[in-house]
């Protein structure tokens, strides 16, 4: 079930013309789905369908330089295609990718990747393959290089607890300006900085409680007023015009070590930090989403993406409500929930230019719903 609803006729100044998701049916629970799923579907600003791949369980797909597109599916391999569906090239990594990949400059892959032989966690290897072979060329183990014992939030956000999945890193950005990695760590609510010829890490933003040394030094500091941190985050994305400047999609979980946020009085937003780095300072630039409270929240999935400097978007992959159309948080209430889409593109004045709804509104399945892990802006021309 998932009707497309046009919430606001795009505006002339939407700068997006087309989308791209990978959404999920569910039935009566955010993730249980009834058929593999994720099939690429593009839709235009105005909701209508036009375009969908017969390939099934894609998480994400990301533009090739050639025109191309790679994406990777559920038992770990990357594939490049066209958006006719013509395959060119498979490359098998030597380990499953569980949430994100980029291109480095030399054209390999760079994903986030889980080897449990190592020690029995998850979600806490960054692996560098050949594009053509899959062959391992640099591994960076963030077990080694942060702390896998600091105290995650109360609640349990990820729904996995404890040194297991003490990182659960679910986006990975490569920035060829200083050669650096951004990455994302759910469990931590960190997002970090990684020089990627010394495999250092350069900053840390996080909530600063329970944090030790020498990690501690590595905090960025906000400065700047309505300074606010993010909360079991996705998707950390360098700006345009600066490695300094980053957008991402704070979910919100909780948003406290001491006093948590319940779902109906929480909200996801979209943040834009802005980093000194030779100071370690941080300022808030820019949020969007705030306004729309627990009618947006969104306690797992989704990213953002800069269109423009000035234009972004933001996909509401798992809006989850139950039965009373209330938020609730998918980790508790695995007996309800109601997962929606909503994908916005806005610009930095806050003004909403596209709002676009995919949903169940058939009453008789109170309990179903769609779900997408990401969403894109798409470029034809």
């Amino acid at each position: 079930p998932g009707n497309i609803i046009v919430n606001k006729v795009p505006t002339t100044n939407a700068k997006a013309q087309f989308f791209v998701l990978f959404p999920f049916k569910t039935v009566e629970w955010a993730f249980q789905s009834p058929d593999p799923g994720g099939y690429p579907l593009i839709i235009d600003k105005f909701g209508k369908i036009r375009g969908l791949l017969d390939i099934s369980y894609v998480l994400d797909m990301k533009p090739l330089p050639n025109g191309h597109y790679l994406y990777c599916n559920n038992v770990g391999n990357f594939h490049e295609i066209d958006l006719l569906g013509n395959y060119y090239h498979s490359i098998p990594p030597p380990t499953n990718v569980h949430h994100d990949f980029d291109l480095l400059s030399n054209g390999n892959i760079i994903y986030t990747a889980t080897n449990l032989s190592l020690r029995g966690t998850i979600e806490d290897i960054i692996y560098e393959i050949d594009y053509k072979t899959g062959a391992i060329k640099n591994t960076i183990d963030l077990f080694e290089i942060l702390d896998p014992y600091r105290k995650q939030l109360p609640g349990d956000p990820t729904g996995m607890s404890g040194v297991y999945d003490w990182f659960h890193n679910n986006s990975v950005f490569f920035d060829k300006r200083d050669n650096s990695l951004l990455v994302s760590g759910r469990s931590q609510s960190a997002v970090v900085k990684i020089d990627l010829a010394t495999k250092k890490v350069k900053w840390i933003l996080a909530d600063s409680n329970y944090w030790e040394e020498p990690y501690k030094s590595l905090l960025l500091k906000p400065t700047g007023p309505n300074f606010s941190y993010s909360y079991g985050q996705h998707s950390a994305i360098a700006s345009p015009n600066s490695s300094n400047q980053f957008i991402i999609f704070d979910n919100g979980n909780v948003r406290s070590y001491f006093n948590p946020l319940k779902p109906v009085n929480n909200y996801s937003r979209l943040v834009e930090y802005s980093v000194d780095p030779n100071a370690k300072k941080v300022t808030l630039s820019f949020e969007f989403g705030k306004q729309f409270g627990s009618e947006n929240y969104t306690p797992a999935l989704s990213n953002v993406d800069y269109i423009t400097q000035d234009n972004m978007f933001i996909c509401f992959g798992l809006i989850v409500k139950n039965r009373n159309g209330n938020a609730v948080n998918i980790a508790t209430a695995r007996d309800e929930g109601v997962p929606q889409i909503r994908l916005m593109e806005m610009d930095r004045l806050g003004n909403l230019n596209v709002d676009i709804s995919i949903k169940n509104t058939d009453l008789t399945t109170p309990l179903n719903g769609i779900r997408t892990y990401r969403a894109h802006p798409i470029r034809f021309f």
